[in-house]
């Protein structure tokens, strides 16, 4: 999601299965990007059996 105007993006990392790692994903953005600042929030949706 991008607002140009305001020069302000976000990212939305999904993945699945036990070899993915979001963080991964993330730090390449973030290395691509190159952003002033930046916030990382994470969120496990994972349906574990409980």
């Amino acid at each position: 999601h991008t607002w140009v105007e305001y020069r302000y993006a976000t990212v939305d990392v999904y993945t699945c299965g036990r070899n993915s790692d979001p963080h991964v994903a993330f730090d390449y953005i973030v290395s691509q990007l190159k952003p002033k600042e930046y916030t990382k929030y994470y969120t496990d949706r994972s349906s574990r059996p409980k």
